[in-house]
């Protein structure tokens, strides 16, 4: 999604604000008299009562305040950077992006921009951005990972050419491709015998990444994927990945897969693993065939599937966490389940307790302490 069309360059605010109501006053003045929006004393009353009852914090230095708009459709954005920082709930921020609809479903537009705004070099470039011009850029046209020196990009050349012949070898399904630790996929721009191995091999080759407008499916590629979960570990990054195009009917449990990965964000393609998907998942959960269903949004799945990852592998303040997530039939699944404690989200509108809201994952993470169902 192109998140930069919500802002333009009078919505871009260096901010010398000493608190956090002082900075979302000031935004939300600044949005309002450029969309033409009346009235903004109100939509800073709505802001900073959901403030309130939620911080927007979503990640170290960055925070996303948001609120419902009354009496028109639109969508406006308005970017707040604080060289020095400002105090935010226990915190210090620096960047501050203001989001203003009339639609709920204008949440996906929150959780991509969480997403962006999770990428350390986006922050850093906001955090140092001196203009609107260069705030607006950094959004429009996100910064790209640097190339890498050549020996590694050689090494995931190899690597990935192994891979192929690998596959072909022992017929293997599909080839899964995980570039984004590479930043692109020009190491194998060009070499024939990537072109030979990728006709020798009869099955699929699926490039996922976070970023997958930076790719082109080419002669090499099957299908470019938008994988809507991120991983500090490679190991997790995989594992949460074939659960999730398990999830989509993209890949079924009686396949066996290769993929090709590195550790994120280290610059190298060195790993090749062998997946036996029936063996490796079968014994922890029965999906039907074709997937779990259309009902099901894809980004609601990957966000849930995230989460549960993200507490198997860190637990909550170093100790282990337990939390059920329960998507789907959700009528039928209650009338199994007696609530022992009170519902903490009770009475918080489902605009509010939406789980595409990235400054909700602190609160999930928080309940999941107390053994929880959600």
């Amino acid at each position: 999604m192109n998140i930069s069309k919500f802002f333009t360059p009078d919505r871009v605010v260096f901010l010398r604000s000493p608190d956090k109501r002082d900075a979302i006053q000031t935004l939300v003045y600044a949005a309002c008299e450029s969309a033409d929006i009346r009235n903004p004393q109100l939509v800073c009353d709505l802001v900073l009562a959901r403030e309130d009852e939620i911080s927007t914090r979503v990640s170290e230095g960055v925070a996303i305040p948001h609120g419902k708009l009354p009496e028109t459709d639109q969508t406006v954005g308005c970017i707040g950077i604080s060289p020095e920082g400002i105090p935010y709930d226990g915190s210090t921020v620096h960047v501050i992006i203001l989001m203003l609809w009339a639609h709920s479903t204008n949440l996906l537009v929150l959780s991509d921009l969480g997403r962006l705004l999770r990428r350390s070099d986006i922050y850093e470039s906001l955090k140092k951005a001196r203009t609107a011009e260069q705030a607006l850029t950094v959004l429009s046209h996100p910064p790209t990972k640097v190339e890498h020196e050549p020996v590694k990009n050689t090494t995931a050349t190899e690597t990935f050419l192994h891979a192929l012949w690998l596959a072909k070898a022992i017929q293997v399904d599909s080839v899964l491709l995980f570039p984004d630790a590479m930043g692109s996929v020009r190491f194998f721009t060009n070499d024939q015998r990537l072109t030979d191995a990728r006709t020798a091999y009869a099955g699929r080759v699926l490039l996922l990444s976070n970023d997958p407008d930076a790719y082109t499916n080419g002669d090499i590629v099957d299908e470019v994927i938008d994988l809507p979960v991120k991983s500090v570990s490679d190991h997790n990054l995989t594992t949460t990945s074939l659960l999730f195009l398990m999830s989509r009917g993209i890949l079924e449990k009686s396949e066996r897969v290769l993929t090709v990965f590195g550790e994120p964000s280290s610059g190298a393609l060195d790993t090749i693993r062998l997946t036996n998907l029936q063996h490796e998942f079968g014994s922890l959960f029965r999906l039907p065939s074709g997937g779990v269903g259309s009902d099901i949004d894809d980004l609601v799945f990957a966000r849930v599937l995230q989460l549960a990852t993200e507490l198997a592998q860190e637990g909550r303040e170093g100790k282990p966490a337990g939390a059920i997530f329960v998507l789907g039939d959700y009528e039928t699944v209650k009338g199994f389940c007696h609530q022992l404690l009170i519902n903490p989200f009770r009475g918080i509108s489902e605009t509010d307790r939406n789980e595409l809201d990235p400054s909700l994952e602190e609160t999930v993470k928080e309940i999941s302490r107390i053994d929880g169902a959600l």
